[in-house]
């Protein structure tokens, strides 16, 4: 046993072998590590690059938008004085068209607006959306006189629909809430419309809003779908396209809507 370990001891080859070894080792493994690391790098310049290239881009489009804001400014009490004569104009044409017709339509200059409603409302009845044939022939005489008026003008309508505010039973079928039910209803005038005047549907707009009025303690003689029912109904607003009549000022800066060069 002692000239076992005399005899290792002796030889100093073991030592050398162990550290080539060990070193080819650990060289190997910084060549292949670092690769990978060399590969990241790039990856991850690349990405500055084009995050660089983005970030330019964008601060192109704020500029844009932000002169875009500053010419709407210098130009928005124009456009007001625009829009108002245009929906002075719409109203002044309207209006004998839609007297005739028991429609009441009402300048609003303070929002900018035309509503129609009737002198006798549109009513559904509850949780319907269908149109009762007085009103079917009403809003078809007034399909005509839109069209006509719309031609051309840098007008849209908005068809708003409401629901009263009492809970509507779910049955897994359209109209399956009150919101939805309300879409239905000013849906439904939307077609007659559309069909009573083709192309009109390009200026229409179909909002529904939902719940409209609040419930109220009813009492034992009261019927509470006559209660509500000034809530079941739809409202017809004339609005001025804002971008059509900015388009038409063709502003000197020189961009559109978006604020992009073009």
């Amino acid at each position: 046993m002692g000239w076992w370990r005399r005899e290792e001891g002796d030889n100093p080859s073991w030592p050398g072998l162990v550290d080539v070894f060990a070193f080819t080792l650990v060289f190997i493994m910084l060549l292949w590590f670092g690769t990978d690391w060399w590969e990241e790098i790039k990856k991850l310049e690349d990405r500055v690059k084009s995050l660089e290239r983005e970030n330019a881009t964008y601060k192109l489009q704020v500029q844009g938008l932000k002169a875009r804001i500053k010419q709407l400014e210098k130009e928005m009490p124009k456009l007001e004085g625009i829009i108002i004569t245009l929906l002075d104009k719409f109203y002044k044409d309207l209006k004998p068209k839609s007297d005739r017709q028991g429609l009441d339509p009402k300048l609003n200059l303070t929002n900018l607006e035309i509503t129609i409603t009737g002198k006798s409302p549109i009513y559904f009845g509850t949780a319907r959306y269908d149109l009762s044939k007085d009103d079917q022939e009403r809003l078809v005489r007034l399909a005509h006189d839109l069209y006509e008026l719309l031609q051309g003008e840098p007008y849209y309508i908005l068809i708003n629909g409401t629901a009263d505010p009492r809970e509507l039973r779910n049955w897994g079928v359209p109209p399956r809430d009150n919101t939805e039910l309300s879409a239905l209803r000013a849906a439904t005038v939307a077609g007659l419309l559309e069909k009573s005047a083709p192309g009109l549907g390009r200026y229409l707009r179909v909002v529904g809003l939902g719940v409209k009025g609040e419930k109220v303690p009813l009492t034992l003689n009261e019927n509470p779908d006559e209660v509500y029912r000034k809530y079941r109904t739809v409202e017809l607003v004339i609005k001025v396209d804002m971008e059509k009549v900015i388009q038409n000022q063709k502003p000197e800066s020189g961009l559109n809507m978006e604020g992009e060069i073009p």
